[in-house]
C-alpha cells in the first residue's frame, strides 16, 4: 500500500470487513484531498502526476500543496509517458470532469508546458462548459500553444483520426468566422466537408451556429450532394470535367446567397440563361 499513488488509493479491507488505512485515506476522501503516499509516487510512475489533475477534475478534490510542489517539480517527466496514456487521461477529464478545471490544472502544475512544449495564456470563456469531446477539449487547450492544434494531436499525441479531422474543422471554422452570414455557410459547408461532427460542436461561435441552423433547416443544402442539381445533369448540358465542379460550387454559392432556390427546374433555366 505504500507504493500506492495517492492516499485516497492506498485503503484496503481485510476479509473480516476490517478498514486498512495506514496512511488517513479516508479523512483525505471526507477533506476531498489528494495527497500522495511517499516522496517516490511520481518517480514510479509520472503518469501518476496527471492522474492526480484527472481525479481533481472529475471528483472536485484539491490537490494538497506538497503534491502540487512534487508535481512541478516532477513534470518535465511527462515527456517519459506515452502519448496513447496521456490521451487516455485526458477522455477521462472531457468525459467524466470538468474540462476547465482540468486545462487549469495542467496549467497550474506545469504539466501543460511540458506535454506542448510551450506555455501561454489558456483560453478564457464560457465555451469550456460546453467541452464534450476530445477534438473540442484540445483544440481549446492548445489553440495558444502550437501553430496548428490538428497537426500536433496526429503527429504529437499520435490520435485517431476522426479527432484530427475534427480538430482540423474547428480550427478553419473558428479561425475564419466572419459577420457575414453568406461566408459563414461557406465556412460550414467546409467543415462538415471534413468532419460533419464538427459542425454539431457546442464551441463554435454564434455566427457559426446561426449558419448551421440555416444549413440545418433544409433550405439550404449542407453539401454539394444535397444540390438538386448534380454532374450528370451538368453534363447533360455539355459540361465537362473542372468545369462540372467549379459549376456546381457556383450553383451552391448562388443558393447560400439567397439569389437560387435548391430546385432543380429553377437552377437549370438558370444554368440556360447564363
Amino acid at each position: 500500500m505504500e507504493r500506492r499513488d495517492f492516499t485516497i488509493n492506498a485503503i484496503a479491507k481485510d476479509i473480516d470487513g476490517n478498514i486498512i488505512d495506514p496512511f488517513g485515506g479516508q479523512e483525505d476522501l471526507q477533506k476531498k484531498i489528494i495527497k500522495v503516499v511517499n516522496p517516490e509516487a511520481f518517480s514510479d510512475d509520472p503518469l501518476r502526476m496527471l492522474r492526480a489533475v484527472q481525479f481533481a477534475s472529475r471528483f472536485g478534490f484539491q490537490i494538497e500543496p506538497n503534491t502540487m510542489r512534487m508535481i512541478r517539480q516532477n513534470a518535465p517527466r511527462i515527456k517519459e509517458i506515452a502519448p496513447e496514456r496521456i490521451l487516455t487521461e485526458f477522455d477521462k477529464i472531457v468525459q467524466k470532469g470538468d474540462a476547465f478545471n482540468g486545462a487549469f490544472l495542467l496549467k497550474r502544475t506545469g504539466l501543460l508546458k511540458n506535454i506542448f512544449d510551450n506555455d501561454a495564456g489558456l483560453l478564457t470563456s464560457n465555451v469550456w462548459n460546453n467541452v464534450r469531446t476530445m477534438g473540442e477539449f484540445i483544440y481549446l487547450l492548445s489553440a495558444n500553444l502550437v501553430d496548428d492544434p490538428a497537426k500536433f494531436f496526429k503527429n504529437k499525441l499520435k490520435g485517431d483520426i476522426p479527432t484530427f479531422k475534427e480538430i482540423q474543422a474547428l480550427e478553419q471554422g473558428i479561425e475564419k468566422t466572419s459577420d457575414d452570414p453568406v461566408k459563414n455557410r461557406l465556412i460550414v459547408n467546409a467543415m462538415y466537408g471534413i468532419s460533419p461532427q464538427s459542425i454539431e460542436s457546442g464551441i463554435l461561435p454564434e455566427q457559426l451556429i446561426d449558419a448551421v441552423n440555416d444549413l440545418k433547416s433544409g433550405k439550404y443544402p449542407l453539401s454539394l450532394k444535397q444540390l438538386a442539381v448534380d454532374g450528370n445533369d451538368l453534363m447533360q448540358l455539355g459540361l465537362k470535367g473542372k468545369d462540372i465542379g467549379d459549376t456546381l460550387k457556383n450553383l451552391l454559392f448562388n443558393v447560400y446567397s439567397d439569389k437560387l432556390p435548391n430546385e432543380k427546374e429553377t437552377m437549370l433555366n438558370f444554368l440556360n440563361r447564363t
